[in-house]
């Protein structure tokens, strides 16, 4: 696939993607949890809890990381928009969504989880290099200083949230 075939499919769908993800990360979790031995017998009100949960996750991960992404990013001199950031996190799920359902029927394991991490971030990076037409390795150093700036903005939050609190 070419960037330009790239760039039409993400522009395209990037919103109806990113809901999908959503709500199909949130469906998968409920089934989930409500699957695990260890779940035994959850009450409605725990399932809306867990819900509720794996919402916030689903918005966490396809609303403010995409922005705060974008925000970083265009920051550090890049080009990239919060539509293209969205549509290719939303393609970049993918695996995850893969393990939740693995993880149904039992634990997967720490190889299924590594390799769903990897080939997420593969595609995030993958994603963003076609959207921006962009060598693979330059992407993949700007996006890595992005979320080291990321992790490193959520340990000072934490540290601040600590002390306040």
């Amino acid at each position: 696939m070419n960037a330009e075939q790239y760039k039409d499919i993400v522009y395209t769908y990037w919103l109806p993607a990113a809901i999908a993800a959503g709500v199909l990360y949130v469906i998968l979790s409920l089934i989930g949890a409500s699957m695990s031995p260890a779940a035994g017998g959850l009450t409605s009100g725990l399932m809306v809890l867990a819900g509720v949960v794996s919402f916030s996750q689903a918005l966490g991960s396809l609303l403010v990381f995409p922005y705060l992404f974008t925000l970083i990013s265009r920051r550090l001199g890049a080009t990239t928009k919060f539509d293209e950031v969205l549509g290719v996190t939303a393609i970049a799920t993918l695996p995850t969504l893969a393990l939740l359902i693995i993880s149904m029927f039992g634990t997967p394991g720490d190889g299924p989880v590594l390799l769903a991490s990897v080939l997420s971030m593969g595609l995030f990076v993958y994603g963003l290099s076609q959207m921006n037409e962009t060598p693979l390795l330059p992407t993949l150093g700007h996006t890595v200083a992005v979320w080291l700036l990321l992790i490193l903005g959520a340990g000072v939050l934490s540290i601040l949230l600590n002390v306040l609190i």
